[in-house]
């Protein structure tokens, strides 16, 4: 009974083949024509690590509240992401030549806050910023200039730590 079935339904198939392999084409045809007309996209993306145990933490641990270096990064994020930031990373980049109005330039700024990515790595202090753009020059340049931004914030940020927990040191001395 199964076997007489599955010869039967096998004549059935072979006596449908050409119908089937034309519709086989049509389809590979269709969707061979849709990946050609799908835009390029390219990812570019960097990876920075955050030191967040810094040199003079050990020293500071009894004397001053511990300032969280990851908060500290969190601000730094926030800040590259703010309009103000975005629209200067447009202009340096030169993506503001694509809006005409400033309208456009309002949403090329919007898109571009939605389309940058800031992650921070689980149980690390590596961070991925990373934007997809149709031009891979300009992917790279977007986020080149977020890179360059986060280590001159972060860096400042630093410094203006440094600075001040060497002036607390240097009075608990005297």
């Amino acid at each position: 009974q199964i076997t007489s079935d599955l010869v039967e339904d096998a004549f059935g198939m072979w006596r449908y083949r050409w119908q089937a392999l034309a519709v086989a084409w049509v389809v590979a045809l269709a969707g061979w024509i849709w990946v050609l007309l799908l835009p390029n996209q390219y990812d570019a993306t960097a990876r920075v690590y955050v030191d967040t145990e810094t040199i003079l933490k050990p020293l500071l641990e009894d004397l001053t509240v511990n300032s969280d270096t990851l908060s500290d990064v969190a601000l730094v994020t926030e800040a590259l992401l703010s309009q103000p930031q975005l629209k200067a990373v447009a202009l340096e980049t030169g993506l503001e030549r694509r809006a005409t109005t400033p309208e456009q330039l309002e949403r090329l700024v919007t898109s571009l806050k939605q389309t940058i990515s800031i992650q921070k790595m689980p149980k690390q202090d590596i961070f991925n910023i990373s934007y997809r753009d149709k031009d891979p020059e300009m992917a790279r340049n977007v986020v080149q200039v977020l890179l360059t931004s986060f280590m001159e914030n972060s860096l400042s940020k630093n410094r203006k730590s440094s600075v001040n927990a060497q002036q607390f040191l240097s009075q608990q001395i005297k």
